[in-house]
């Protein structure tokens, strides 16, 4: 927000969904790169989980080891995209509660649709996968 405030440029332009054009604020070259995924801005937490949350619990579900990584420089929005709108954190940095809304990142997200999937398991109403065990792991350095 302070680059915003002070009328910085853009840096980096994002087309296509998954190609990001940086420009050196100095020459205004230009240099691409290709991601699986890029998001602009405007872009909401349901469509990074549906991207991204889904087909990685599928994958998982189906018996393949899946990761999660966010990358990138301080105040890029990592712990955001990962946690969504973290409140609550205790006097150790510790997640005591996280709103889960609109604004909830991959991994509640994640979390929530893996219990309601093993629930719905239980029910017989899952179609596909082996289901038969799986391990939860979230790491954060």
């Amino acid at each position: 927000s302070i680059e915003r405030d002070l009328g910085a440029g853009r840096c980096l332009n994002i087309s296509g969904g998954n190609r990001v054009a940086c420009s050196d604020a100095r020459t205004w070259n230009s240099e691409d790169f290709t991601f699986d995924h890029a998001w602009e801005l405007d872009e909401t937490q349901e469509e990074v989980y549906a991207a991204i949350g889904e087909p990685a619990l599928r994958a998982a579900w189906d018996g393949y080891d899946v990761g999660v990584m966010a990358y990138g420089q301080t105040g890029t929005g990592k712990t955001y995209t990962l946690w969504g709108d973290v409140r609550g954190r205790d006097d150790r940095g510790r997640v005591d509660d996280i709103a889960f809304d609109h604004d909830a990142g991959l991994i509640p997200r994640i979390g929530a649709d893996l219990f309601a999937r093993v629930e719905r398991e239980r029910a017989g109403t899952v179609v596909g996968g082996s289901g038969t065990g799986a391990e939860v792991r979230v790491e954060m350095s």
